[in-house]
């Protein structure tokens, strides 16, 4: 018995071995992927870095290590053992490897997976968390919109006096091989920070993006506009037949900017059953079970928009 892991083979050989490499799998090794976003003070471009978080929680020293980040889902069948439920990325090491730079991890697709070696050799001690650099700095173009996502009662009266909406805050960018041979990114948190006029850092808002691949969009929402108000309102309804399953509805919604820009909202209204808009004062886009407008509000004004539905349940 031992109080630190130990593992014991009998290795029988014909002749005597110059070297033997054993290979292993053990739990334990776990990554988690973040990044920062400085927005430029324009509003259009993001300099994006990227940090991986390595925790070694084998309960043994890892000295001068070669480090292997699997970003994927790698699918891991339970043993007889009881055992933690794998995370979703995994990591590989093996104890040898050469002195470390500065340089970035290598990337390469290995079948349906992406793998970073680090550079160099990594010492990890027991229950370390160590932070390495994984991407980055990249200046990458991002536009910013104001969605306002609304449930209208249309299957009867609504409320005459409902709370004004704030709509959310999101930051998005096509992820269109910014770099040398692609760009894809490992899921993670990504961390937003404006620039104060003193040239300090502002803390923006946070958000957790799933695997993206090379050529994939990137929505990151940093939270509600606060000088926004988005305010929806039913001006009629109808019931088409006795049994109230072919109705129709009227809305009008207010759009009020505060601030003294020009602030650009999506608005995303969620229709039920077979829907049809049959008029609008904006010309609307159908996307699945919703009707979009994309208006733009001026500084310190505000936008009417109407429309009338009709839903079949």
């Amino acid at each position: 018995m031992s109080a630190r892991p130990v593992l014991t083979a009998r290795i029988t050989a014909g002749a005597a071995a110059r070297g033997l490499t054993l290979t292993y799998l053990t739990e334990g090794l776990s990554w988690s992927t973040d990044y920062t976003a400085v927005v430029a003070p324009d509003g259009g471009r993001v300099s994006l870095t990227g940090w991986a978080s390595v925790q070694n929680d084998t309960g043994v020293a890892m000295d001068a290590a070669r480090l292997r980040l699997v970003a994927g889902e790698v699918n891991r069948a339970m043993g007889t053992q009881p055992m933690a439920k794998a995370p979703r990325t995994m990591m590989m090491a093996e104890a040898r490897g050469a002195a470390a730079d500065a340089a970035l991890p290598v990337r390469e697709a290995q079948g349906a997976v992406h793998v970073y070696t680090l550079p160099g050799a990594q010492t990890l001690a027991a229950g370390e968390r160590k932070q390495v650099a994984l991407l980055g700095p990249v200046e990458v173009p991002v536009s910013e919109t104001l969605l306002s996502l609304g449930h209208p009662q249309v299957f009867g009266p609504a409320p005459g006096d409902q709370a004004p909406d704030h709509p959310q805050v999101r930051l998005s960018f096509d992820n269109k091989s910014l770099v040398a041979g692609g760009l894809p990114l490992p899921g993670g948190v990504v961390r937003a920070y404006r620039t104060a006029s003193d040239g300090q850092p502002l803390f923006a808002g946070s958000d957790r993006i799933s695997d993206t691949p090379d050529g994939g969009r990137v929505i990151v929402t940093l939270g509600r506009a606060f000088d926004v108000t988005v305010k929806r309102e039913q001006t009629a309804f109808k019931r088409l037949d006795a049994q109230g399953r072919n109705v129709e509805a009227a809305f009008k919604i207010t759009v009020a900017n505060g601030r003294a820009k020009p602030a650009r909202v999506r608005i995303a209204e969620v229709l039920p059953g077979d829907w049809a808009i049959t008029e609008n004062s904006l010309v609307h886009e159908r996307s699945g079970d919703r009707a979009r407008w994309l208006v733009e509000v001026p500084g310190k004004g505000e936008l009417v928009l109407t429309y009338k539905v009709r839903v079949l349940r």
